[in-house]
């Protein structure tokens, strides 16, 4: 094997490593199940396993001077051509496998979202206004009251109450006068 493919093979060796002990950091900081449902454990057990030996034979295959070439003499089995192209091949593998390792494995639930402006599904879980801080013609509290208050199923069906009761006046006072 010349210089080229034994680079090319560490290269691929290592980058097979690397998600290997992504892999296992993920299993040993119980991270996994933010990603992937439980059932599938498994099976990245195996594909821990495969990473873990592929990516040895890889490593040792390009560190090895043994000169005998595994070539087949058939099409697709190319390098690629030109270091720009090489780099961003393998930037393709690299990339989220530093991002895998340098960003938290934190679950962003609806409470994070809510913090940063997301309103997620429909307005069910909305904040309930405080009472005394809301005008009587406004539908919506002010900012004030918003701040620390936890959504609740219970303040939704309140609100609904009290949005049917006001209908309920509106109608039998349009009866009396009208």
């Amino acid at each position: 094997m010349n210089a080229s493919v034994r680079f090319h093979t560490y290269i691929r060796g290592i980058i097979l490593l690397g998600y290997a002990l992504l892999l296992l950091k993920l299993f040993l900081t119980f991270n996994l199940q933010y990603f992937i449902a439980p059932k599938m454990n498994g099976y990245l057990y195996f594909a821990l396993g495969v990473f873990l030996l592929l990516g040895a034979i890889q490593v040792i295959r390009g560190t090895s001077s043994h000169t005998k070439s595994h070539s087949c003499d058939c099409e697709g089995h190319e390098l690629p051509r030109g270091a720009m192209k090489s780099f961003m091949i393998y930037t393709l593998f690299v990339f989220p496998l530093v991002l895998g390792f340098l960003l938290p494995d934190n679950v962003l639930d609806s409470a994070a979202a809510a913090k940063r402006g997301v309103k997620i599904g429909n307005t069910m879980f909305s904040t309930p206004p405080a009472i005394g801080d809301q005008k009587e013609n406004s539908g919506e509290p002010n900012q004030d009251s918003k701040q620390g208050l936890q959504p609740t199923l219970d303040s939704y069906r309140r609100e609904r109450l009290r949005k049917a009761q006001r209908h309920c006046r509106k109608q039998r006072k349009n009866h009396r006068t009208g």
